[in-house]
């Protein structure tokens, strides 16, 4: 007669790992689905015209939030000026969205000091909410030509990490 099956210690383990990352997979299918951008319109400063998101449809994007006070911001606008002279021909365009509290002001005198060369917009807390939450500046989204986020950053990305994600993008 032949004798029942006993689990081993090692069973105990193995089993519920097995379930647990069953489980973790399945979340990951989920998170792994596309998150479209949320739609917003906002007034561009100096009274220009207003920045639509729908206008942008079928381009790569990158949606940054920033502010004049922020070191890392500054840093990252020398970046953006330069990515949106490399790719000017081509579907990509950087919105800059400044959470600054001062009004229009400092924005204006610090895009005409940087010879900012992109839209930028003044936040309002629904964009913020829409996008958030955003916990810290400068936090950047990456848009592909369908309108789907396809990376998000808090805190300063490095150039040539965009130059890849934008190269990538605009091949699709």
């Amino acid at each position: 007669m032949p004798m029942p099956y006993r689990f081993s210690r090692y069973h105990y383990i193995i089993i519920p790992l097995f379930i647990l990352c069953s489980l973790l997979t399945g979340a990951l299918k989920v998170q792994a689905e596309q998150q479209a951008m949320p739609a917003f319109q906002l007034q561009g400063v100096k009274n220009s015209e207003p920045i639509n998101s729908e206008d942008y449809k079928g381009k790569v994007l990158i949606v940054n939030f920033w502010a004049t006070w922020c070191p890392v911001c500054r840093r990252e606008t020398q970046d953006f000026i330069e990515l949106t002279d490399l790719y000017k021909d081509q579907d990509f365009q950087i919105i800059g969205i400044s959470v600054d509290k001062g009004g229009e002001k400092p924005v204006l005198a610090f895009m005409d000091k940087m010879k900012v060369n992109y839209p930028i917009a003044m936040a309002t807390q629904q964009v913020q909410a829409d996008f958030g939450p955003i916990v810290g500046i400068p936090a950047s989204f990456v848009i592909d030509k369908k309108g789907n986020i396809f990376k998000k950053r808090q805190g300063y990305m490095k150039y040539k990490q965009l130059v890849a994600d934008i190269e990538q993008l605009l091949a699709e």
